[in-house]
């Protein structure tokens, strides 16, 4: 379905909601631990769809919480108080996970469900849970990669430690690689370890590095740092492109949140179960591209991929 059929059938859905005798207002909360700049561009891209097909939802944001701890708190409020609620990232996931909850609940800017042993089936959750993720298929990713580098080999997955969302990064490239036949190596990632002495250890075992997406890297990685220069990157976050990593094959978070306000809209007002509707991926994922590192690198990149990236200097 494409955007504007996508749009059309959920106008269609308001105002037909809008005719209901007696119709209630509904109440939705939001909440996450930390900061996330993809959390508040899905929540963004959420809110402008909601805001314009159902703008009578009553919505709380609880953003940017402090710990687990607090997000025990307000989910005790919301729970009392709300219709439905989303919760996102790990600490949403693992929320979920360890909670049996009566009202619908929708997760977003968290890894493959699946892998997290949330959810069996992709297409149809069941209980009570649904939502969309930003997982995007290694194949697709290892293909992408080839674009740049046909004689791909070998590559250098770096995942933050003791991070839930990196085993699903870790679990999917190893099996696309394997498929790929190619060489994987991987490297845990936390405070205190130097970047240079990584990319010094790898420079001559791989040919491409890829970013996993988690936290660590947005808040440690440096703009321009030059040991991007020395290995072919690659990230699942147009951020770190613009820090300076080669290129990344990326979703949409604003196309994520108007899927996420699709199935709210589902379940609040046309009746929907929460397990009957899919799980949100973006299909169609976009390239971001930094045209500097490109040409310290000396990679020629192919005229199909320069006319559709966004490209960074």
């Amino acid at each position: 379905m494409d955007r504007s059929a996508f749009f059309l059938l959920f106008f269609f859905a308001f105002l037909f909601s809008h005719h209901l005798e007696g119709e209630e207002n509904f109440y939705l909360g939001i909440a996450w631990v930390g900061s996330s700049e993809m959390s508040e561009e899905i929540t963004k891209g959420t809110m402008e769809l909601l805001s314009e097909l159902v703008p009578d939802l009553i919505v709380e944001l609880q953003s940017s919480l402090s710990d687990e701890k607090s997000l025990d708190k307000t989910m005790n409020k919301f729970i009392q108080e709300k219709d439905a609620v989303i919760l996102m990232g790990q600490a949403g996931l693992q929320y979920a996970s360890d909670h049996q909850l009566d009202l619908p609940l929708f997760l977003s800017a968290i890894n493959n469900p699946v892998q997290a042993d949330l959810i069996r089936n992709i297409e149809r959750p069941g209980g009570n849970v649904t939502g969309v993720s930003y997982f995007i298929d290694y194949g697709e990713i290892l293909s992408f990669i080839k674009n740049f580098l046909p004689e791909l080999d070998s590559v250098l997955l770096l995942y933050e430690k003791n991070n839930p969302a990196s085993d699903a990064d870790l679990y999917y490239l190893t099996e696309a690689c394997r498929k790929e036949s190619v060489n994987l190596y991987s490297k845990a990632c936390s405070p205190g370890l130097n970047m240079d002495d990584v990319f010094k250890l790898y420079y001559e075992k791989v040919d491409a590095v890829i970013f996993g997406n988690q936290n660590f890297f947005f808040e440690n990685l440096e703009d321009n740092s030059s040991l991007l220069l020395s290995i072919p990157s690659f990230s699942l976050d147009s951020l770190l492109v613009r820090r300076g990593v080669l290129a990344s094959l990326a979703p949409d978070y604003l196309k994520l949140g108007r899927l996420l306000a699709g199935s709210i809209i589902g379940v609040l007002y046309n009746g929907k179960k929460t397990g009957d509707i899919p799980f949100g991926f973006d299909k169609d994922p976009r390239i971001h591209l930094n045209m500097s590192t490109a040409e310290s690198l000396g990679i020629i990149v192919p005229l199909h991929i320069l006319r559709v990236a966004e490209v960074y200097r």
